[in-house]
């Protein structure tokens, strides 16, 4: 299902094929033979002729989403459910106070690290964004003093790579 379009060009007519939703164009005939996979083609010969341009239906997919873990994050979809091939989808995964999002897989491989990530389904989908736990981040305070003091005149802060000095 679609539609054509006809326009005269320049020593020539141009024929424009526009599939419907749900429609992928395959291909121009003429008298069943075919004559372009291309869904625009121009035509500079004379005559009259019949043109016909040929679409299928569209496969229709399923795709789910899921998290490894539901402690650790939340995951949405543009769209889930059943859905038109070349459909494009986009999945947000949001990590719970702890924990960081990895990656996104199918069927166990991973097929992208990105978030938010859009995705053109092909195929019965479930995506499964994956998160684990942070690691913390710390640091060491340290400094002198006396015993006459209240407060610590300097102290350092490292991250264990960085140090920072503070003084008064």
């Amino acid at each position: 299902e679609g539609t054509t379009e006809l326009a005269d060009q320049t020593g020539g007519v141009k024929l424009v094929a526009v599939a419907n939703e749900g429609y992928e164009f395959i291909n121009w005939t003429l008298e069943g033979e075919v004559v372009s996979t291309n869904a625009v083609i121009i035509d500079k010969t004379e005559g009259d002729k019949a043109y016909v341009a040929n679409f299928i239906a569209l496969a229709k997919y399923t795709l789910s989403v899921s998290v490894n873990d539901a402690i650790m994050g939340t995951v949405e979809a543009s769209q889930t459910g059943e859905m038109f091939k070349y459909t494009e989808v986009t999945l947000i995964a949001t990590p719970t106070e702890g924990y960081e999002f990895v990656n996104w897989t199918v069927n166990g491989e991973v097929v992208s690290t990105e978030n938010p990530y859009t995705a053109t389904i092909t195929a019965n989908t479930e995506f499964v964004a994956n998160f684990e736990e942070r690691e913390l981040e710390y640091c060491t305070i340290s400094g002198n003093s006396t015993n006459s003091q209240r407060y610590l005149p300097s102290f350092t802060l490292t991250d264990g790579v960085n140090d920072m000095v503070v003084t008064d």
